[in-house]
């Protein structure tokens, strides 16, 4: 975050020296520096939910990661103003304004993460710290700053204009920034959504589909720009000497839609995406290895799109074809999943270590013990998990705890549960059930985060509808509270209401597990149970590629802009 000020700063002192020009030469360096720091800051994050906390994914389009993706993404569009800059003289006033905005931006995340704003709508739960006066002071003399001189020097401002009526580098580069300048207004009108919202009604918030529905149309033009600029130069260029230079791309492009086919991407919208990355993909190597002759100071662009596009391929396998089941794994009993047998075999608890869940994962073949670990955190107040991923060359077997039950020497009734998604229907009992969608708050304490499932339950022909609760205490620790289904014709006289849980949720992937307490079918169960969540999640390995040759390939070109020779763009 505080990377962004650099080129703030730059361009302040610019307009206020009325040297509107100058700070283009170091502020490249900087903003490739924040550009850098910021986005290996955001895919550390990523990699910090997937493999240490266990959320089961590396995104999930929560408000406050976004709150530091939009800051980035505008760096992405000074970045890539500055080269046009440097090489046409144009766009001047554009990468004033980009460079201002990025710093706001990081001001305005602030605020949303700082303020409590965003307690109810955010997983992260973070509350008012009691500085808000000060967030908004801060974010309004930072606006008043830099758009007050950027306004009055406006006029002062002079650029060479740019070219757009021919096919060339420029028009590419400027068609880049469109697009990366829509992801960006695209995702900040959704994590701001509860402030405009609030502004002529209750706050709300847009669902998660909001942004994959946005920024697909985007990612898709982004890469389709990632596979034709490599092979456009400054000057005009004529449509077939350009198509003949892409032949191979596009050839091998068409391969990978094969390949993507038969490996199940059916869906029209998907396989353009993994056509459309498939091409950037190949496009950028082909520049690379033409490259590497002139020195590795000239791969940074080019081993950055790489990354991105293997990030785009990534996302595709990993968000669209990722398999969820929840088990409640009672001791010393197998239970299947994709093709494995999962044991519990306990908790080893070793003194000064953290507890380790012990599960015997075995696939007809070969075993192997999974010890993923859940523990309550003195620091973080709250209950932690850390998963066991078993890393395959196509995907990888996700192992996240969720709950251990231990009820030895204690009446318990065990009840069966349900995996629901959003929207899903099925029948428990008498009940006919449908998940509608989760429903959060502070269950009437400030220090108790509550979830509740909003259902619809069919009975006798009469619709009702239920929200059964988990909410977390102070402790972090987890608590049901159960609601009583409505009677029926079958039920015998004088029986109690059968009841309805909610277990567990995962947010990213919408899905509830529910659990269905029945007074008819009651009886003794003393063996530990664990309640795991299990996942298949493919192409994980592709992911992380990408956003190393992404982190990589900026790292290289701010190294290059700080050598005393300056390259061509």
């Amino acid at each position: 975050y505080a990377a962004t000020i650099f080129p703030f700063a730059l361009v302040v002192s610019g307009l206020a020296r009325r040297q509107y020009d100058h700070w283009s030469t170091s502020g490249f360096s900087w903003t490739l520096f924040a550009s850098l720091m910021l986005g290996a800051g955001i895919i550390i994050g990523g990699f910090w939910a997937y493999e240490v906390l266990g959320w089961g994914g590396y995104w999930g389009w929560d408000p406050v990661e976004n709150s530091s993706l939009v800051p980035w993404l505008t760096l992405l569009v000074l970045v890539h103003g500055l080269l046009v800059q440097k090489a046409k003289g144009a766009l001047v006033r554009t990468n004033m304004l980009f460079a201002i905005l990025s710093f706001l931006f990081v001001l305005y995340a602030t605020f949303l993460t700082r303020s409590g704003v965003l307690q109810d709508f955010s997983v992260h739960s973070f509350v008012d710290l009691g500085i808000n006066n000060y967030l908004v002071g801060v974010l309004v003399a930072g606006t008043a700053v830099g758009f007050g001189l950027f306004a009055t020097r406006f006029r002062e401002i002079s650029a060479n204009p740019v070219s757009i009526r021919h096919l060339n580098r420029e028009l590419a580069l400027i068609l880049s920034m469109f697009v990366i300048g829509a992801a960006a207004i695209f995702t900040f009108v959704g994590m701001s959504s509860p402030i405009i919202t609030g502004i002529w009604g209750k706050a709300s918030q847009v669902d998660t589909t909001f942004y994959n529905t946005v920024n697909l149309p985007v990612a898709i033009a982004m890469a389709l720009l990632l596979g034709v600029t490599p092979f456009l130069g400054w000057l005009d260029e004529r449509a077939g000497a350009i198509l003949k230079r892409l032949s191979l791309p596009l050839g091998l492009t068409v391969l990978g839609c094969v390949i993507a086919w038969v490996a199940g991407v059916t869906t029209p919208t998907l396989l353009l995406f993994v056509g459309a990355s498939v091409f950037g993909l190949v496009s950028n190597a082909a520049v690379a290895f033409r490259q590497y002759r002139s020195g590795w100071a000239t791969l940074g662009g080019p081993v950055a799109h790489i990354g991105v596009a293997l990030l785009l391929i990534g996302i595709v396998g990993s968000g669209s074809y990722d398999t969820t089941s929840q088990l409640m794994l009672k001791a010393g009993t197998p239970a299947q999943a994709f093709g494995y047998s999962f044991t519990f075999k306990g908790v080893e608890e070793k003194p000064g270590m953290k507890p380790e869940v012990q599960i015997e994962v075995s696939d007809g073949k070969t075993t192997y013990l999974a010890t993923p670990k859940l523990y309550f955190s003195q620091q973080t107040q709250a209950m932690m998990r850390e998963p066991s991923i078993k890393i395959l060359p196509l995907n990888d077997l996700y192992i996240s705890p969720l709950d251990v039950q231990s009820h030895a020497g204690e009446d318990h009734q065990h009840n069966p549960t349900f995996e629901f998604a959003k929207g899903q229907t099925q029948k428990i009992g008498a009940y006919e059930v449908t998940f509608a969608r989760f429903e959060m708050g502070n269950h009437g304490q400030s220090d108790m985060m509550s979830v509740a499932a909003v259902l619809n339950v069919t009975v006798d022909g009469r619709s009702h509808e239920l929200k059964p609760e988990l909410y977390f205490d102070k402790n972090g620790e987890r608590q049901m509270q159960p609601v009583e289904l409505p009677p029926h014709g079958a039920m015998p006289a004088g029986m109690p209401n059968s009841r309805i849980a909610l277990g567990a949720i995962n947010v990213e992937s919408k899905m509830a597990l529910l659990e269905y307490i029945d007074p008819m079918n009651q009886h003794q169960e003393e063996a530990p149970q664990l309640l795991v969540e299990i996942s298949s999640k493919p192409l994980m390995m592709v992911v992380w590629t990408g956003v190393v040759l992404i982190v990589l390939g900026t790292l290289v070109a701010f190294v290059r802009r700080l050598s005393p020779v300056q390259e061509h763009a």
